[in-house]
């Protein structure tokens, strides 16, 4: 599973590295984001409705809830290890429809990659856009 997760990963990897440079890529790379394979830390394994996932302060005023696209990122070692979390994977069609009840666009955001050059914080509108364009099968919150 961990080599087809990498192997899946390697366009989200191209484009997140893109990105910056070529900001139309934002298509694709929600696209990416959604079908990607993640790994995450939590206080413990659990089902993802009941997940608790690690956060931590920035320099800013937002807290950043870092997901990591490979196990072997410096930051998601580092983070581990401090922290005592377990690193879980989890599949992005999974994870964003969480991420949507615990994102605050301002005080908690997803972090993807965190620590990394091309590293990129995921806000709550970015994950409601990336949600209602590919996520057909999800059902989103009626407030919405």
């Amino acid at each position: 599973m961990f080599m087809r997760a990498l192997e899946r990963n390697a366009e989200l990897l191209r484009l997140l590295k893109a990105f910056r440079a070529d900001p139309p890529l934002v298509v694709q790379l929600y696209e990416a984001l959604f079908f990607g394979r993640f790994w995450v830390l939590a206080q413990e394994p659990a089902d993802i409705s009941r997940m608790a996932f690690l956060t931590y302060p920035t320099k800013g005023s937002v807290r950043e809830l870092p997901i990591f696209t490979a196990p072997d990122r410096p930051a998601l070692t580092e983070l581990a290890a401090e922290s005592g979390a377990a690193s879980l994977e989890i599949d992005g069609i999974s994870l964003w429809p969480r991420l949507l009840e615990i994102v605050k666009t301002g005080e908690t955001e997803a972090a993807v990659d965190a620590g990394e050059s091309y590293a990129i914080r995921v806000n709550w509108q970015m994950i409601l856009m990336m949600l209602r364009i590919h996520g057909d099968s999800i059902q989103l919150p009626e407030n919405i």
